[in-house]
């Protein structure tokens, strides 16, 4: 059915905005392209150029505007917009911050940026990593153009698994202690990160924003309303410090400032890393505790942090869980396998039961095909597991009791 043509449709046609939007991230991706290949050539006055002009450019504005969630039907509303946006001065947004409670204890401060804010951010990690050669062992920031592939978590634990196979199987997994919080905000400063001044005083110097405590979001992450009274008054409400958990730029940053973390000798081991999650990969215990050691010091640095490096696990051989997964060491075969993690079995189990109940009402006996719909969706997000068609089988087809679910659908229990 052709689509009636309104007079504001006339006036404003969408496919200006698709077009308009279309050029503006063209021109965003030449020019840091441009600021990239600049850096790579050792070219610093053309880098300086490149970089001031970056946060100037109404194209850039308008292409990181759209990634952070403005929309506007017309060309005209989108000018508008861009030229209310000028990440070198000022801005006037509240961000919001609550803790949320951490997977094992403690908390983490999150904030909720507003769209401008978030766009500069974006603009800032772009900037930052176009002027970094990001190290093999860092995953979480891509390594070259903007769409370049071999990076991420799957990345990360296809190269764990092959270094595991190859003999590096004395394993320690860390993590950084409130690692954003505790970021040392001299380590922001101009030049320690390359990034214009008025950049760092708009966007990174805490000092300069004005937040808000979202103490009703927060309460709805607090299940165990005792928990929570005992964290408000064992740690108070401070709020954010360092790098803001949520920013668009944190995880950049945190890996420019720990680009240059000690690695031991390839034929020793290996240190792998992804934000604040780090696992270190030795031949030998003797290795292991050397390379313990180098890293330990390293993140203890008073101009990084310091940031306390916490060692979750270590071991040899055996299993161990790691950014969702689990490695399991199978004796019978002499081989290594990835499985899903204890937490992200139960969560899809979970889904499992959920959806079961939802469908077995209309589709009955043949639920387990929507189940099986669900889960394969799932795991498509864990890649890199040894036998995800097994796993697939196992969590819809087995520990489960269809009568059970058919009751409880039906409100008999």
């Amino acid at each position: 059915m052709p689509t009636m043509k309104t007079p504001y449709r006339v006036i404003n046609p969408p496919e200006y905005v698709s077009k308009y939007l279309e050029k503006a991230r063209k021109i965003r991706n030449q020019n840091w392209s441009a600021l990239f290949d600049a850096f790579q050539a050792g070219d610093q006055r053309k880098v300086r150029k490149l970089r001031d002009a970056y946060f100037k450019n109404d194209a850039h504005k308008a292409a990181y505007l759209f990634q952070a969630g403005v929309r506007w039907p017309n060309v005209s509303s989108w000018e508008t917009e861009v030229a209310g946006f000028d990440p070198l001065h000022p801005m006037q947004h509240v961000v919001d911050w609550w803790r949320q409670p951490k997977i094992g204890d403690g908390f983490r401060y999150v904030c909720d940026l507003s769209a401008h804010l978030k766009a500069a951010h974006m603009m800032a990690a772009d900037v930052v990593r176009a002027q970094m050669n990001v190290p093999c062992f860092i995953y979480n920031v891509k390594r070259s153009h903007r769409f370049a592939d071999g990076t991420g978590r799957g990345a990360l634990v296809q190269r764990l698994l092959a270094q595991l196979r190859a003999g590096f199987v004395h394993y320690r997994i860390y993590d950084a202690r409130d690692c954003f919080n505790s970021i040392s905000p001299g380590a922001l400063i101009p030049p320690n990160l390359p990034l214009p001044w008025r950049i760092y005083e708009n966007t990174l110097n805490l000092e300069n924003l004005s937040f808000r405590h979202d103490t009703v979001r927060e309460r709805r992450h607090f299940a165990d309303i005792t928990f929570y009274r005992d964290i408000v008054n064992a740690e108070g409400a401070s709020g954010p410090d360092g790098l803001m958990q949520g920013s668009p730029s944190s995880n950049v940053i945190l890996a420019y400032l720990l680009q240059h973390a000690p690695q031991p000798d390839p034929q020793d081991g290996c240190i792998l890393l992804y934000g604040d999650d780090l696992i270190a990969l030795s031949r030998t215990p003797t290795i292991a505790s050397r390379v313990d050691r180098a890293v330990t010091q390293f993140f203890e640095q008073p101009t990084l942090g310091p940031l306390q490096l916490h060692r979750r696990a270590s071991g040899h051989l055996g299993s161990f869980e790691y950014l969702g997964y689990e490695f399991i060491y199978s004796e019978v075969e002499d081989d290594w396998q990835v499985n899903l993690s204890s937490r992200n079995w139960n969560n899809l189990v979970r889904i499992r039961n959920g959806e079961a109940l939802k469908h077995w009402p209309m589709h009955g006996p043949w639920v387990d095909r929507q189940i099986a719909h669900r889960i394969a969706k799932s795991l498509e997000g864990h890649n890199a597991l040894t036998d995800p068609v097994a796993i697939l089988e196992t969590i819809v087809l087995g520990g489960w009791d269809i009568l059970e679910i058919a009751s409880a659908a039906s409100g008999r229990i």
